[in-house]
């Protein structure tokens, strides 16, 4: 597949376009990079999606799961204490089984931040995790509940319509792993 030029693209480097016969075209350079300016932040647009795939997990829904990620070879999830999981169906397969033994769980996500650098944005955030024991089918114990913290990333790219997951790494923070402020 081509590569893609994102709106406001400039040939030539950056530079304006020459003209015929040599001379450089110093309005048109000017006139697109007045449109780059008006380039929309796109942070809020990856907020939305990051915050569709917590609520995918909370409800424990594989459907809405499933249409949050790209659904290609290079999907790859890190669950905490799981080797990493690669490619679309293993990542599937994950969340399922993931699903199936989660009676209930909760987050309260914190130390949100949101980089987006063209077609791709990573969010780096603390799930503060209320968990369920026992499965779904066995029945929810809810007098057995469990917390957790883990650090994550989501990193999502842009299909041309959307922002997708394509990588999810959580690992496990201890209680007293916090580094101390400068």
């Amino acid at each position: 597949m081509p590569p893609r030029r994102c709106p406001g693209w400039i040939p030539h480097g950056g530079r304006a376009a020459p003209r015929a016969g040599g001379a450089w075209d110093r309005g048109s350079a000017e006139r697109r990079w007045a449109i780059i300016g008006t380039v929309p932040d796109r942070s809020d647009e990856v907020r939305a999606a990051n915050a569709a795939f917590y609520e995918a997990f909370e409800g424990l829904d594989l459907d809405a799961m499933v249409e949050l990620w790209e659904h290609s070879d290079r999907a790859a999830v890190m669950h905490p204490g799981w080797p990493p999981v690669r490619g679309w169906a293993r990542v599937r397969a994950s969340w399922e089984l993931i699903f199936r033994n989660t009676p209930f769980i909760q987050f309260l996500c914190t130390d949100e931040a949101v980089s987006v650098e063209g077609a791709t944005a990573w969010v780096t955030l603390e799930e503060n995790i209320l968990q369920g024991a026992g499965s779904r089918d066995g029945g929810e114990d809810v007098s057995e509940l469990s917390g957790a913290r883990v650090a994550a990333v989501n990193v999502f790219v842009h299909d041309g319509s959307r922002w997708r997951l394509v990588v999810h790494h959580g690992a496990l923070v201890g209680a007293d792993e916090r580094p101390a402020e400068p």
